[in-house]
């Protein structure tokens, strides 16, 4: 049984992403929250081999704490890292899926 509801504005920040090695390609990302979904421009790699997204993502979650535990119900957000090629097709370079009301009223505001 649940107890209570709360409404809450979420902004997630994609900062940067290191590729570990040189890759001639532009990238992007795509985030889904159930049915809120975006994506990025495109974006290419400096000379370090880093992609510098500095993206935000806004989206509102209500949070449903059980009664029991007083601890909110999963929502989870899924982040993809999509690499272009010249033809227009993409490749998925990686994925991240993570759940945002375990952050939920903690200190902790980072996701590495």
């Amino acid at each position: 049984m649940f107890h209570h509801k709360v409404i809450s504005d979420v902004d997630l920040n994609f900062k940067s992403v290191s590729l570990g090695k040189k890759i001639d390609s532009n990238f992007l990302i795509t985030y889904s929250r159930n049915s809120n979904f975006g994506q990025s421009k495109l974006f290419q790699p400096d000379s370090n081999n880093v992609i510098t997204f500095n993206e935000i993502y806004h989206t509102r979650c209500k949070f449903v704490f059980n009664k029991k535990d007083e601890k909110p119900k999963p929502k989870k957000i899924k982040v993809v890292l999509h690499r272009m090629y010249e033809d227009q097709t993409t490749k998925i370079f990686g994925k991240l899926n993570f759940d945002i009301s375990e952050l939920y009223g903690s200190d902790k505001t980072k996701v590495d």
